[in-house]
């Protein structure tokens, strides 16, 4: 079943209870239990969900979730929040060797990181959506004791894949050539 995420997250955002009852019904309706609550949300059928396309690995890493996490807290607040330049509103995300490069700016302010690769799969450039990154953050802000965890990063023409732990978030990439920041 499809339902709608906002009003979903919000739903259980009020909710004080930890346990929840999750079952669908006849009619594509999501039942949500609690010890003092039920309320049905109306969906769509999972057919009528656009098919996530297969990604076709041409690099990528694995690297530390807890360096990654550093690394997007200190440099996406760099990126433009402004569309009209595209390009801007992402993070470039540059391996070289065993070292990931990541640089935002919104043409007043750069941020520029450099984190350690455990894995490299060899080298490659592309630019993601900072929204992406954001919620990259927000999941792995989610989980508490990520010392020892590992975050892979798969990329291809166009697209981006990130495995944290059972969770996947696909993304597509911003197309186009970032600003040669190295001369600024």
């Amino acid at each position: 079943i499809t339902i709608p995420s906002r009003l979903f997250t919000n739903y259980i955002g009020y909710l004080k209870d930890e346990t929840l009852n999750l079952s669908i019904e006849e009619g594509n309706v999501l039942l949500i239990k609690t010890s003092d609550s039920t309320t049905k949300i109306k969906g769509i059928p999972s057919s009528e969900f656009p098919p996530i396309p297969p990604l076709e690995k041409e690099g990528g890493c694995v690297l530390s979730a807890k360096d990654l996490k550093e690394a997007i807290h200190q440099v996406v607040f760099a990126a433009s929040l402004n569309t009209t330049r595209p390009i801007l509103s992402g993070v470039y995300f540059n391996i070289q060797k065993d070292q990931l490069i990541l640089v935002a700016t919104d043409s007043y302010r750069l941020a520029e990181k450099k984190i350690k690769v455990q894995k490299p799969q060899g080298e490659f450039h592309c630019i993601i959506p900072a929204r992406t990154l954001i919620e990259v953050g927000n999941i792995l802000d989610l989980d508490g004791d990520i010392k020892n965890e590992e975050v892979e990063i798969q990329v291809s023409k166009n697209q981006v894949l990130f495995l944290i732990n059972e969770t996947r978030i696909t993304s597509r990439l911003i197309e186009g050539q970032f600003p040669n920041y190295q001369q600024i």
